[in-house]
């Protein structure tokens, strides 16, 4: 039991807050070693905003003030691949 614990502690984790939201989204991730990337996509796939993490950096404030109202996924993409995402609701 005791390693399993420590490998979901050590799963990269995301939140996304408020959701639903009418513009500006808080997104708090987990300090990564490598580059990421903080995606929104439409649920057709198309990217409509893409944000490059920091190192040390957790915590990023994203607008959505100038996308349509709908259903969005967003990702958090490492060169690994997509490790995490999450859905997220934008009312005008």
């Amino acid at each position: 039991m005791g390693s399993r614990k420590k490998e979901s502690a050590a799963r990269p984790t995301l939140h996304v807050y408020p959701n639903p939201t009418s513009d500006i989204i808080q997104v708090e991730i987990p300090e990564l070693e490598g580059n990421a990337i903080i995606r929104v996509i439409s649920v057709t796939g198309q990217t409509v905003q893409a944000v490059p993490t920091s190192k040390g950096l957790t915590t990023y404030t994203l607008s959505l003030q100038d996308i349509a109202e709908g259903v969005y996924i967003l990702q958090l993409i490492t060169d690994d691949g997509i490790i995490e995402s999450e859905k997220i609701r934008l009312t005008k």
